[in-house]
This record gives structure tokens, sequence and C-alpha cells, in this order.
């Protein structure tokens, strides 16, 4: 007989669920060979177990007779009609009659078929009478035929057919992201490589579970996921309850009118997490959990900035907001509209000689600038001239608090400002500028920006992209006199270096080579160029070059570039010709 030394829950429709202990009764020799036998167990079950699982059992014939004798009176309690009990017990007493005719335990009486798609609650499988020529074996209701072998004839042992492919469901890879990373708090990204690595490795050990693990690289590889989904992670169910708080906490205006402090350990661990979530979880969840509800939370952190003088508070809402645009392209313009610029600008006044202030409310406003988009009337006021004219003081003589990176957030806010203006008559940069009798500080960080080919301004990847906002402001400073004095000569030949070097670098199609065509424009009309006229041949060759290329197929700028060209080579030609 066999014992069980580990219980076992059945992997498949023919296996046998036991526990420690069980015996069992096999139906032929057992073969080492085989990983699996067919065996009868004490509930008179037929159906196969792993042999690794089981021991052998010296058992006499007495043990076995009296081990069907047990499986025989528990049919009682099984599933099957009366009829249906009565023959198995009479194929159970057979059976019986066999082991004490041989007198043998353990010597194989029958070579039998395969099990039926599951395990059976009868003797089926054994035959009904004693004839020693052909053995009718009955399994879930069909005949079938069993051979009497001799003892001597080593058997095949059969095997259990493998279970049909089964897929798994949608979500399961996803799931698997998800387990890692409630588990480590690690990022969503590095969640989703360790998982893709551990398939991997599994697809390599273990070859014959291939089929899931396609299945779950697959889907982790699609990006076909519903908002349903999204929403229902972990992550997201989280941003939403955040958010949903952060909501309460901006419509309790009692309670902000009355600046209790109680709440404040709460507000910042909320939002601490809520920066947390944002910045480790999957994109794609983070921005539909922002996009819920019209955006209402992303408008309630807004409003409870307003609301909310305590900079310990205004801090970590910063950090959330500054996440929030740069996931979601929407979130810059609702921002935008809101409240939140003319707060940024009042705060930055404000608290000039507070550093880590100064530098989160101008990072979070250059932000929200950033693409370009046009300022709402109602921030006008706040964002005018004065608070221009207070950035460019501040730049050229900060306090002492103020540290250098703080000051080149100053100047990434006023490149951000600057793309809010169309004409210089309207630029509120411009008109600043012509008050001041010098702006070198500005100058020379504008130029290292400008040599390095730098955008401070472009922070983040949404599209359309705006103007190149270093190169924007440089044709906006050489438009008229007053920003062409601001500028040395020898600034002015490095200007042309860049230029030229970027006119020849540059290909069809590139929008940034049209601003440098304006640039070269505008420097070859300002105060002084025709006294030094550096690099007028290159420049020359370069605008020619240009005026006469051929036409691309679906390159819209090009058309643009050409005209540029053709009339800058029209206004300065001449001049450039006689240098």
């Amino acid at each position: 007989m066999l014992k069980a030394k580990y219980p076992l829950q059945a992997p498949h429709p023919k296996a046998l669920s036991f526990s420690a202990g069980d015996r069992f009764l096999p139906l032929h020799s057992p073969n080492k060979e085989k990983e699996w036998w067919l065996v009868l167990s004490k509930d008179a079950e037929v159906g196969y177990i792993p042999m690794n699982y089981v021991l052998y059992l010296p058992a006499t014939t007495a043990d076995i007779t009296g081990f069907l004798q047990r499986g025989s009176d528990r049919l009682v309690s099984s599933s099957l009609s009366a009829d249906q009990q009565a023959v198995q017990r009479r194929r159970l007493v057979q059976l019986a009659q066999r082991y004490r005719a041989r007198d043998t335990a353990g010597d194989q009486l029958y070579r039998l078929e395969e099990p039926a798609a599951r395990p059976v609650s009868s003797l089926s499988l054994f035959p009904d009478d004693e004839s020693n020529t052909t053995e009718h074996v009955q399994t879930n209701g069909d005949d079938r035929e069993a051979t009497p072998v001799p003892d001597s004839e080593p058997q095949p042992q059969p095997q259990p057919e493998p279970e049909p492919e089964r897929p798994l469901p949608a979500a399961f890879g996803r799931s698997l992201v998800d387990l890692v990373r409630q588990h480590t708090s690690a990022s969503h990204q590095a969640c989703q490589a360790t998982v893709q690595a551990l398939m991997g490795a599994l697809k390599q050990a273990a070859p014959s579970v291939q089929p899931v693990v396609d299945q779950v690289l697959s889907q982790l590889s699609s990006a076909d996921r519903d908002a349903a989904e999204l929403l229902s992670s972990p992550d997201g169910r989280r941003l939403r309850v955040i958010l949903e708080e952060m909501t309460s906490c901006a419509d309790d205006q009692q309670q902000r009118s009355w600046q209790l402090h109680c709440d404040e350990p709460a507000i910042i661990e909320y939002l601490q997490e809520l920066s947390t979530i944002l910045t480790n979880a999957d994109p794609c969840v983070s921005r539909r959990a922002l996009e819920s509800d019209q955006m209402s939370g992303v408008l309630a952190l807004a409003r409870l900035y307003q609301m909310e003088p305590r900079w310990l508070i205004r801090q970590p809402l910063t950090q959330a907001l500054g996440l929030a645009c740069g996931l979601h392209r929407d979130c810059i313009s609702l921002l935008l509209s809101s409240v939140l610029p003319s707060e940024l600008a009042r705060d930055m006044q404000s608290s000039v000689t507070d550093d880590i202030r100064l530098s989160h409310s101008a990072l979070l406003l250059s932000m929200i600038l950033c693409m370009g988009e046009k300022l709402p009337h109602c921030h006008m006021e706040m964002l005018g001239a004065g608070f221009v004219s207070f950035l460019l003081e501040t730049l050229e003589r900060p306090p002492p608090e103020v540290s250098d990176d703080t000051a080149d957030l100053l100047l990434t806010v006023l490149l951000a400002l600057n793309l809010q203006y169309g004409s210089p008559t309207e630029n509120q940069l411009l008109a600043a500028l012509r008050q001041r009798d010098c702006a070198r500080v500005f100058t020379e960080k504008v130029m290292l920006l400008f040599n390095r080919e730098e955008d401070p301004v472009r922070v983040f990847d949404h599209e359309p992209a705006p103007a190149h906002s270093v190169v924007k402001l440089m044709v906006d400073l050489f438009s008229e006199p007053a920003g062409t004095r601001l500028f040395y000569t020898n600034d002015v030949r490095v200007l042309v270096d860049i230029v030229v070097r970027n006119l020849a670098d540059l290909s069809p199609g590139d929008p940034r080579r049209h601003e440098y065509l304006r640039l070269c424009g505008r420097l070859l009309a300002s105060e002084g160029y025709s006294e030094h006229g550096h690099r007028s041949a290159d420049i020359l060759l370069c605008l020619r070059r240009i005026a006469t290329e051929e036409e691309m197929d679906g390159d819209e700028t090009q058309p643009r570039d050409r005209q540029l060209a053709t009339t800058t080579l029209a206004l300065h030609g001449e001049m450039l010709e006689a240098l």
C-alpha cells in the first residue's frame, strides 16, 4: 500500500486531493519511473497521485481487505444512489476476493485505463465479473475494455492528460506589479521591470509554463486599459481618497477662517502621500485619478493654497501641484485659469528673504507658465509690470538669503512670462528693461543659456511645444535699441557665432531653425553690426542655401524658412556682400 507524506490539493481534474497520512491502494504495480500512480483512496475514489508525495507501506492481505471493507462502509456517505452503492460494494468484494486468492499484497491485478475527466467516487474502473478473457470496465457510464496482464510483464504507467490551457484574467500581469509595489513601495517602473525579469527567468527554468508567462508579459506590454481598471488599482483608489479628503478640507471654509492647527499633521501627511504616489505610481493611473470628476481634486488643491497661509501646508501643496502639472497637460491649463498664479506671485513678493519659499513658488509658477498659454486678464495686474520689475531687481541685487539656484528660477519665471507677449509694444519685460541702465546679471545668465542652447522653461514633454524661450527672448531684445544696448560688442559676436552654427547644423523642418533665422535678421538690423560685420560671409552663405532649398513634401516649416531667408537677403544682402 501507499501512505501520503504531505497534503495535496488536486492540481488537475484527474488527480486526488488528500491529507498527510492518508492511505491508498495501487491499482497496478507502482513504477518509480512514472511520476503519477493510479490508486484507490480510502473513500473508494479512483484517481492519480504524484509519486514523490507517498511512501511504500508494507501490508498484508488482511490489511488490504480491511482497507477495501472500510471503503465499502464509507459509500453510505457518498453522493451515489442506493443502486450505485450496491454495485460498487459488489466490485469491492470481488477485488478483495482476488487479493485473498493470490494472497500476495501489492501484486498487479489488471492493466486499467485512465480515469474519467475527474476522480470518480466509485469503483467503476473494476470489472463486474470473474472472466479471465476480457474484463469490461465502466467509467462514468461508458463501457471500456481492459485486458488481464501476466504478473511478469512490465506495464506502462498511465500519465494524466495535461489540463487544458486557460486564459489568465486580463489584468493579472498588472496585478502582479501592484502586488510587488504594495510590498516594496518601489516605483511602478521598477516593479514592472522586476516582474518582467522574474517572468523571463521562470520561462527559462520551467519551459512548461511558457504559455502562462507569455500571457503575463503580453499583458504588461499592453497599453489597452479602461478607466475603471485604472481607478480600481491600489494606487488609483488611494489617490481618489486623498483628493476627496483635500476637497473636503478646501470646502471647509469655516475651519480655514478660524485657522485651526489641529488638522495640520493630517493635511501634511495626506499631501506627502499624494506626492509620493504621483511620483512612483503608474503615470496612466495618476492621470486618470487627476481627471476624475472634471479635475475637481486639482482645483481643490489650488483653492486650498489660496486659503492656507501656513507654509508647512503650502510647501507640500506646491510639490503635489508641480507633479500634477508634469503628469497631465490639462492641469496646467486648469491652474492657469485658477487663483494660483496670482497667489504665487503675491507669495514670492512677500517672502523674498525666505529662499526655500521663494524657490518653491517660483518653480511652480514657471511650470504653470511653461506652455506659453495666455494668462486670463484677471492675472495681468498681479503678474504685470510691477511683478516683472520685482523679478529683475531681485535678480540684479539679490538679498543675501537668495541662493544662485533660486536666482536661476527667477530668470526662468521671466523667460516663461516673456512667452506671454506677442509684440514688443505689449512686452512688459522690455518695458521694465527700458527703465534700467544696466542688467548685467540678467544678460550674463541669458547669454550662458543661449550658448548652451538650453531652455529652462521646457521642463515637460507636453505637446504642442512652445517656442524656445531663450531664443524668443533674444529676438525680442534685439527688436529695439533699448534691448540691444544691454549687450557688449563681444556678446553680439558670440551671438552671431551661435546663430551661424545653428543655421548650418539644423535641418529643414526643424522648428528651431525659423527662430534662429528671425534672430539673424534682428542681429543684422541692430546698431553696430555694420561696423564689425562678424561672420558676414558665413551668414550670406547660410541664407542663400536656405533660400534656394528644394521643397520637401509634407514639410510646413520649410516654405516659411525659405521666405524668411529671402526677405533677409533682400534687406541685408548688399550689406553682407560689402562687408
